[in-house]
């Protein structure tokens, strides 16, 4: 009998990923706004509204495999209605992620109000995705779903939410300007005021047969970044098994979530390096 055990745990490295520069102290991003009170919709305090949701492109071919997941978010709304902070209360764990992150990056909203002006306010949304691709079926040996465009605009509606952080600070430079971005070229590191992220979505990895037949058992140590919205970024194997297990091991990562790290000082998600060990065992 097969049986697969994933262990996560973080590993604090105060160097930034080798090559990467980290951001000058008195770059835009690094400069912030002055710390924001967060309220929750509650009376005295109207809600958001959501403007005219943005139209994405969707899968042009018929959809012979099809997926539908609702992905629930949460964020920050700020007083021009611009959606911040955008993190997962419950994913999809696959491409669908992803679309919800631009969908709700691509939002404005009216700003909540408070005595006749604008304020902060958290709140959460669950967007109703259908994913499709053009395979028919997955391959027995592969874990992720294929490759997956939008089948039909999503549908989106507001949820409550009961906990904010009391306190929030801005960029002032846009960080969701790209709300899915294609690296992260610096971390911050975990203790004082910088809390772990949380795995919320986690998926074992597969045996691949080489492996199986060899009865080869051991760990791979995956080291990834989680960023601000508790996505991995740049995962890279730091000790390797072989005979396909690896690769293995970094598809399983990748569809990994979090909560991300959290700068309890200034109210905002940081990004953080942090391996992962992934065990193969064979019962």
């Amino acid at each position: 009998m097969i049986r697969l055990k994933s262990f996560f745990f973080c590993l604090v490295l105060a160097a930034p990923l080798a090559g990467a520069q980290p951001t000058p102290a008195n770059s835009p991003k690094a400069t912030q706004t002055e710390r924001e009170k967060v309220y929750l919709v509650q009376p005295g305090i109207t809600a958001p509204k959501l403007l005219a949701p943005a139209l994405l492109e969707l899968q042009k071919q018929r959809c012979k495999y099809k997926t539908k997941s609702d992905v629930q978010l949460k964020f920050l709304v700020d007083k021009a209605g611009r959606p911040n902070y955008i993190t997962f209360l419950h994913p999809a764990g696959n491409d669908l992620d992803r679309f919800a992150l631009e969908v709700l990056s691509s939002d404005r909203f009216t700003p909540a109000m408070k005595d006749g002006d604008p304020v902060v306010v958290a709140t959460a949304m669950e967007i109703e995705l259908l994913g499709c691709a053009e395979i028919k079926a997955l391959p027995r040996s592969s874990l992720s779903s294929p490759p997956l465009q939008l089948g039909a605009q999503p549908n989106q509606r507001f949820l409550p939410l009961e906990e904010a952080p009391e306190y929030t600070a801005f960029y002032a430079e846009d960080l969701l300007a790209s709300p899915i971005p294609a690296s992260v070229d610096h971390s911050t590191k975990i203790g004082g005021s910088i809390s772990e992220p949380k795995m919320i979505f986690s998926s074992d990895p597969l045996y691949t047969d080489e492996a199986r037949k060899k009865r080869l058992t051991g760990i791979v140590i995956v080291q990834v970044i989680v960023d601000t919205h508790g996505m991995p970024q740049n995962p890279r194997v730091i000790k390797p098994l072989g005979m396909g297990l690896d690769e293995n091991a970094l598809d399983a990562v990748r569809r990994y979530r979090f909560r991300p790290a959290f700068n309890q000082e200034k109210g905002t998600p940081v990004p953080v390096m942090i391996s992962v060990s992934i065990s193969f065992h064979l019962y």
